[in-house]
C-alpha cells in the first residue's frame, strides 16, 4: 500500500508522485508517498472500490516504486 496525502510537500521530493484533483475517483489534489510503501492485512482492504488509475496515471508511481525497491 502507499499512503497518499493532501498535504502539499514543502519541497519537490522526486519520490512523491503529484495526483491532481479528480484522479482515480480522488476528490483533493494530494500526493502518493512512495517513501513510505506499508504492508497491512487483507482484513484491512475494503471490499468496494475507491478509485481507480489509469495506466498513465499509474507509470509514475510505478517508476518511483522501482527506484525505492532497487528494481
Amino acid at each position: 500500500m502507499i499512503p497518499l496525502t493532501s498535504q502539499k510537500p514543502v519541497a519537490k521530493f522526486p519520490l512523491t508522485v503529484h495526483l491532481p484533483s479528480g484522479t482515480g475517483g480522488n476528490n483533493v489534489e494530494c500526493w502518493a508517498k512512495i517513501t513510505q510503501v506499508r504492508v497491512i492485512d487483507e482484513s484491512r482492504i475494503q471490499p468496494e472500490l475507491l478509485g481507480k488509475l489509469s495506466e498513465e496515471e499509474l507509470e509514475p508511481i510505478k517508476q518511483a516504486l522501482k527506484l525505492v525497491l532497487n528494481l
